[in-house]
């Protein structure tokens, strides 16, 4: 994903499979983060023609809207909040006792800043 990831999942000793539930899932909220964070305005065009009756196309619904929009649907959401979960377990597993201690191994040279907004881990590595 990046550097930070990287270097939180190399002192854990992980290699996630960025392609694969659930680390897959921790790309695309990145993504759907940074899509908010970073937004740009963009525009397209749509040229349909359609031939019906009146009354026909009532109801009917064209997706007009951005491609985010998708992503934050109940299903794909909670989804995504799972497979988080996974990863946090994960995580926090393979740090084990003694990276959580004062006397672990990278005391002093790496420290991981780990907190929790609403449910979902976010790691900052410095």
């Amino acid at each position: 994903m990046n550097k930070k990831e990287d270097i939180v999942f190399a002192a854990l000793k992980l290699a996630p499979d960025w392609t694969a539930r659930p680390f897959s899932s921790m790309k695309a909220m990145k993504q759907l983060r940074n899509t908010f964070a970073h937004a740009k305005p963009q525009a397209f065009e749509m040229d349909e023609v359609v031939e019906a009756e009146v009354g026909e196309l009532d109801g009917k619904r064209y997706d007009i809207g951005p491609k985010w929009e998708k992503d934050c649907m109940p299903e794909p959401v909670l989804a995504a909040y799972d497979d988080l979960k996974e990863v946090w377990k994960a995580m926090f597993e393979a740090s084990g006792p003694d990276r959580l201690s004062n006397n672990g191994p990278w005391h002093r040279r790496h420290h991981l800043h780990w907190r929790c907004r609403a449910g979902v881990p976010i790691i900052n590595a410095v």
